[in-house]
């Protein structure tokens, strides 16, 4: 399914993308493990704070809907988390966060952000880039 979803977003040939699968799972051999070790668990995943994440229904999505998703949700729950502690220390410093979108959060007004937001989590830096608008320079 994946060789045939490449092929028709990139109008290259089966071949080739199934070549490029190949090329990334030996590039890449623990993470295409761990990925093949996702077919069977839980019904739940936990995300990098320990936070349980509960999976959807076989009976209503695919079993490879559910892989998928076991896949993707340790990652996507971490960064979410990773934001929503960012932004309550922000909160906690009295800064009024005018919008939250993905990764990123934004303020008006010309504002510094604390290092400390970089290090939410220990195990992983964070990069925690400011970018200022040409309204507020």
């Amino acid at each position: 399914a994946i060789v045939k979803t490449l092929s028709a977003h990139t109008k290259l040939p089966e071949a080739i993308c199934r070549e490029y699968g190949t090329t990334w799972d030996e590039a890449y051999p623990v993470a295409h493990q761990w990925m093949k070790d996702q077919e069977e668990g839980e019904d739940w995943i936990e995300n990098l704070y320990g936070r349980r994440c509960r999976l959807p229904d076989t009976l209503q999505f695919s079993w490879k809907h559910v892989v998928n998703c076991r896949i993707n949700y340790p990652t996507q729950s971490g960064a979410a988390e990773i934001v929503k502690r960012q932004m309550l220390v922000c909160e906690l410093m009295g800064m009024d966060i005018a919008l939250q979108v993905h990764d990123e959060i934004l303020q008006d007004g010309t504002i510094e952000f604390p290092p400390i937001l970089a290090h939410i989590c220990p195990e992983i830096h964070t990069p925690f880039k400011v970018k200022v608008s040409p309204y507020w320079r």
